[in-house]
């Protein structure tokens, strides 16, 4: 994966999770402010689940995307080693007999 497109998504995701406190914190302000005028805060605290849920996914999405960048490889494309080790260890099936070349090509277009 190329390393600035990982950046370039890494930063977006790094502000969907900013942006996503700020809306979990007016959401819980609502919620006080409700109480404290004795309001049904029921439907605040249904959408603050929804946006709890929506900041889990926002979270996890940039945490994989770190793991991403470590793995990524140059902005020219470039191999790092253990890409090339990895690239080994996916036609060695093939290099021994243990798998047929059509097989290993199809394994490859997965990836």
């Amino acid at each position: 994966m190329n390393r600035d497109f990982v950046e370039r998504a890494l930063a977006q995701a790094e502000r969907h999770v900013a942006e996503g406190e700020a809306i979990l914190t007016r959401q819980r302000a609502a919620i006080v402010a409700s109480e404290r005028i004795g309001g049904n805060v029921a439907r605040f605290k249904e959408l603050l689940s929804v946006f709890e849920d929506s900041q889990r996914v926002h979270v996890a999405d940039r945490d994989r995307l770190r793991k991403d960048l470590e793995s990524a490889s140059g902005p020219k494309g470039e191999k790092r080693a253990a890409d090339v080790i990895g690239d080994a260890v996916k036609v060695m099936p093939v290099a021994t007999g243990k798998e047929t070349e059509s097989a290993g090509q199809r394994g490859a277009s997965r990836l």
